[in-house]
């Protein structure tokens, strides 16, 4: 499924609430306070392709559901341009995905990126914390020992179905299911 920016060259920009969903939006995602959840709102993994460029600013969030290293797997953030970062990644392992210490999870491309999450926070990782590591076009994720994440006080927004919003506002509870938005090719 396809969703295409509003307004010509104008990005999405999440203000709240949750983008989730698997497919690709045609132009620019601008995060600056809400969730973005590649994947389906179901919890399984999924890949959401940004055609444009990638922003999240220091309050906006990256959720990435883990379950293996197959691309099918996990979610992935695939962005065709540029990625700047700040904020947090929730990384969450779902059905009971026990990683290795040498596993690695690709969970955000880009053709560049800078900056970096401010703080990591880990959901159902017994022991474990999924700790990011960025390379000039990508960040992974690989387990570390069990430690303070820096963003303890971060509690993850769990989506809520309502399609057909494109720009979500600060307040709402919002999901984008690109799967089955009227209109979407």
């Amino acid at each position: 499924a396809t969703l295409a920016a509003p307004f010509g060259s104008a990005p999405v920009v999440v203000t709240g609430g949750t983008l989730a969903g698997s497919g690709t939006i045609d132009g620019s995602v601008q995060d600056t306070g809400g969730t973005v959840a590649p994947g389906p709102i179901d919890g399984a993994p999924g890949t959401l392709t940004v055609t444009g460029s990638y922003l999240q600013s220091p309050a906006g969030r990256l959720a990435a559901a883990l379950a293996g290293t197959a691309a099918s797997k996990h979610d992935l953030l695939a962005v065709t341009g540029s990625v700047s970062l700040a904020g947090v990644l929730t990384a969450t392992s779902q059905n009971g995905y026990a990683p290795s210490k040498s596993t690695t999870i690709t969970t955000v491309t880009g053709s560049s990126r800078t900056g970096a999450f401010q703080c990591a926070f880990s959901a159902d990782l017994p022991n474990q914390r999924w700790q990011p590591a960025y390379t000039a076009t990508s960040v992974t994720v690989s387990p570390r020992a069990a430690g303070a994440s820096g963003c303890l006080a971060y509690q993850p927004i769990a989506p809520v179905r309502a399609p057909g919003n494109v720009i979500v506002s600060a307040g709402a509870a919002a999901t984008i299911d690109l799967r089955g938005v009227a209109g979407i090719t």
